[in-house]
């Protein structure tokens, strides 16, 4: 089952079953709730005792960094081929500057997409291009 949705800097939780207010949270694309006080919001799915993680920052350009998580600790990240991988994106995760390829960014739609998918069923978005990093 998916637990609602945390972000550290507001604490502010939506229910799972709330997809309207999903929609209307990423429509509006506040970084205060998004990135919070760490620069991350991340959704969980708990499921035969085991939990995968969706970490959510959102860019400056109103992009979004998604990174899945499956519940060995590996990990993929959407990515958008028509960004340009020799450009970067800055966002401050934990209080670092972290210097980030601008194709592991996805606009809104697809971000809402892939949040949408995973509160359903705790599963990656089979529409996104998820790669491993550095792969």
């Amino acid at each position: 089952m998916t637990k609602a949705i945390f972000t550290p800097g507001s604490r502010k939780l939506v229910p799972p079953a709330d997809m309207p207010q999903l929609a209307e949270m990423v429509k509006t694309a506040d970084p205060q709730f998004w990135n919070g006080a760490t620069g991350v919001s991340s959704m969980s799915w708990d499921g035969g005792g085991s939990s995968v993680y969706l970490y959510i920052s959102l860019a400056p350009d109103e992009s979004w960094h998604i990174r899945y998580q499956f519940a060995d600790n590996s990990f993929v990240i959407a990515h958008d081929s028509k960004r340009k991988a020799d450009e970067t994106i800055s966002l401050w995760i934990g209080g670092n500057e972290n210097r980030i390829p601008s194709d592991q960014f996805v606009d809104s739609a697809l971000a809402l997409s892939i949040m949408q998918q995973f509160m359903r069923n705790g599963h990656p978005f089979e529409m996104a291009d998820w790669r491993v990093p550095g792969a």
